[in-house]
């Protein structure tokens, strides 16, 4: 019997990987993106709970391939609490890694959207690779939240005793 040698046709190992972010309120969608020379892509997806657990897990996914960037839709406050993951564990990793955050209207257009948690993960994350996202406006958390209480008013109002 022949024996067969497997040979792998990319070195991924020398590849830069992106990561994108697709956030919801206990949910996590996550695609990691890599492309090399010839056009050959890489792409693993994956679902993670938004608490402790989930976020730990999720960074025991990503970790390994040392992201160049991170890239997440504005999701009201959702983001926040993934932003904030990330910017800890930033401080505390030997590779640098961007972080973007990016209107949700800036990405509308773009060729390709879909609405689907993991599909969007990996539109994000192949267009942090491409260069092709603006970030949107820095991440200052009163005032998201300030936002999103006015945005509640009506809601409120209606519960209001009579």
């Amino acid at each position: 019997m022949e024996e067969i040698k497997f040979k792998f046709s990319v070195d991924w190992t020398k590849s830069a990987f992106y990561c994108g972010l697709d956030i919801h309120k206990y949910e996590l969608a996550v695609a990691l993106y890599s492309q090399d020379d010839s056009k050959s892509e890489f792409v693993k997806t994956s679902i993670f709970s938004t608490d402790s657990k989930g976020l730990q897990q999720f960074w025991s996914f990503v970790k390994k391939y040392h992201p160049a960037g991170f890239a997440m839709e504005a999701t009201g406050i959702y983001h926040h609490l993934i932003y904030k993951f990330l910017s800890k564990k930033r401080e505390n990793v030997h590779w640098p890694f961007k972080l973007l955050v990016v209107n949700p209207k800036n990405i509308a257009g773009l060729p390709g959207r879909q609405k689907a948690d993991k599909i969007d993960a990996e539109h994000l994350a192949k267009y942090l690779a491409k260069g092709i996202l603006e970030p949107g406006q820095p991440v200052i958390e009163v005032l998201e939240d300030l936002k999103h209480i006015f945005e509640l008013l009506p809601e409120l109002r209606k519960i209001e005793p009579s």
